[in-house]
């Protein structure tokens, strides 16, 4: 079933699987990838394919602009939407950087973050969540690629930022 501005399927309007434009602005498309237990890897590839990448926020204004858009889209999971960007330190614990290869010239992070993880685990960052004011970034755990005997479907989603080319 196919929504507006959306790809996907879906049994109601909240509650779907897919891509859904975020916004376009200055030869981009911001799109929302709503997935069960994917891996930022996951998300990059299918970024890839369309020629783009898991979005990078590399200064304030692109920050705000991203922040105020997310934030209107509608929730889709049962207890809260994680939003997450294409920061990460995979491969060197505590060393972030953009799975785009763009260098790190702007940070927002929350007040005490990013904190110190299991260094032998993958840590995305969180740039929003749908019931939360704009107060940074955090970074969390990697959820596993798979839910087996893990929750319900929907307090399992998380929606990956992708930055796709044109408008």
């Amino acid at each position: 079933e196919e929504l507006g501005g959306t790809w996907g399927q879906t049994n109601s309007p909240m509650n779907w699987v897919g891509m859904q434009v975020i916004a376009a602005a200055d030869g981009k498309t911001y799109v929302a990838l709503s997935v069960e237990y994917s891996s930022l890897q996951q998300a990059e590839l299918v970024a890839n394919y369309f020629g783009g990448h898991v979005a990078s926020v590399n200064d304030a204004e692109e920050q705000d602009f991203l922040f105020s858009h997310v934030k209107s889209m509608p929730q889709i999971s049962t207890t809260n939407d994680y939003w997450l960007i294409g920061l990460s330190d995979f491969g060197c614990p505590g060393e972030y950087s953009w799975t785009d290869g763009a260098p790190l010239t702007f940070e927002n992070w929350a007040e005490d973050y990013p904190v110190p993880l299991h260094p032998y685990k993958e840590h995305v960052v969180r740039f929003a969540t749908t019931q939360s004011a704009d107060d940074g970034w955090t970074n969390m755990d990697a959820r596993a690629s798979s839910r087996w005997g893990v929750g319900n479907y929907l307090t399992l989603l998380q929606r990956f930022v992708l930055e796709l080319p044109g408008q």
